[in-house]
């Protein structure tokens, strides 16, 4: 299992997405600072990220945003838009 920093500001939106992926994690808090365990690659782990990011902004501003990767990828991006239940995005730079 993996340990990987993780900001306050993005734990929710990270923590509802891999519940929406039934991923196995647990968070922990050490010397002040929040902490995700997965096994997950780095890789994969920083796309979460990216995803929770997007979460966020779109809770702030009220669209849906994508990833750049997410948005090339049409299957991806139409799985997404299911799962979230829009038919519209932006791509988050």
């Amino acid at each position: 299992m993996k340990r990987y920093l993780v900001s306050p500001e993005l734990k929710p939106y990270l923590r509802r997405i891999m519940d929406r992926r039934s991923l196995d994690y647990s968070f922990q808090c050490a010397d002040g600072k929040d902490y995700c365990n997965i096994y997950m690659s780095s890789n994969s782990f920083h796309k979460l990220i990216k995803r929770a990011a997007c979460e966020k902004r779109s809770k702030e501003e009220g669209v849906t945003f994508v990833t750049e990767e997410e948005s090339s990828n049409p299957i991806r991006c139409a799985a997404l838009k299911r799962e979230l239940g829009v038919s519209s995005t932006i791509v988050y730079k």
